[in-house]
C-alpha cells in the first residue's frame, strides 16, 4: 500500500506527539523569502510555503543531524560550502540542500530539471560528487518518510532503539546493520512500493543519465 504524504501540520503534530524535544523554527519572514529567492533562483513554491510555515524543524537526537531540516540560512550556507563549485561544473540540475549527513552529503530538493524536478535526491560529494538516488518524489512525501523513520527508529528522549543501533567493525565499512534495519532512506523497493512517482521516474528509459543508483 502506497504511503500517503503528510501535509506539513501532520508531520509537525507527529513529531511533537512522538519526541520529547522538537524545535519548529518561526515562519521565514518577507525579508528571508526574498534571500531565498535571490540565492535559489528556481525555489520551487513547494519549499517557499514549507519555509513560510516554518524556517527549519530540528528534532533532538543523539544523532543531531539526522533530525534536522534545513531552514533558510543553513540551507544558503550550505549550498555555498558545498554544491555550488559542483553546480558551476555544468550539471543541468539545480538541487537546493535540506539535510545533511554530517559527511558532506546532503538530501538535496531538485529545483530544477526537465524530468525529475520537485522530487527529493541524495547528493554524494564524498565519493563521486553526484546524485545517488531518490529518496522521495515530491517534498511532501520526503518529509513523510523522514518523520516516519524518525518516530519509528528513535525513542522519545531522542535515542535510537537498540534494535536498530549498527554494530561496530574493526574493519571497513566500520558500521554493520544492527538485528533491525528501516527501509527508508535507501531500500528503493520500499520506496517504490510507497511512492509512485519514483516508480514511475525509475521507470523512464533515461533515468540512468540522472541518478547512479536506479
Amino acid at each position: 500500500m502506497t504511503l500517503v504524504a503528510k501535509t506539513i501540520e501532520e508531520i509537525l503534530a507527529a513529531l511533537e506527539g512522538h519526541f520529547d524535544s522538537v524545535i519548529v523554527s518561526a515562519p521565514a519572514a518577507a525579508k528571508q523569502i526574498a534571500l531565498a529567492r535571490e540565492s535559489f533562483p528556481t525555489l520551487p513554491q513547494e519549499l517557499e510555503e514549507f519555509w513560510s510555515r516554518c524556517n527549519g524543524i530540528r528534532v533532538r537526537l543523539e544523532d543531531d543531524f539526522v533530525g534536522n531540516i534545513f531552514g533558510i540560512e543553513s540551507a544558503i550556507e550550505q549550498f555555498e560550502v558545498w554544491l555550488k563549485d559542483w553546480k558551476a561544473e555544468g550539471p543541468d540540475i539545480e538541487l537546493i540542500p535540506l539535510r545533511t549527513d554530517a559527511c558532506g552529503n546532503f538530501d538535496c530538493l531538485v529545483a530544477q530539471h526537465e524530468t525529475i524536478a520537485g522530487a527529493v535526491v541524495f547528493w554524494d560529494h564524498a565519493e563521486l560528487r553526484e546524485v545517488r538516488c531518490f529518496l522521495g518524489g515530491s517534498l511532501d512525501a520526503y518529509l513523510s518518510f523522514w518523520c516516519r523513520h524518525l518516530t519509528n527508529c528513535y525513542s522519545p528522549d531522542g535515542r535510537m532503539y537498540s534494535l536498530f543501533k549498527p554494530r561496530k567493525l574493526d574493519h571497513f565499512p566500520w558500521l554493520a546493520p544492527g538485528p533491525k534495519t528501516d527501509p527508508w532512506p535507501f531500500d528503493l523497493t520500499w520506496l517504490c512500493g510507497n511512492d509512485a512517482r519514483v516508480d514511475e521516474l525509475l521507470s523512464h528509459p533515461d533515468i540512468e543519465k540522472w541518478i547512479a543508483d536506479w
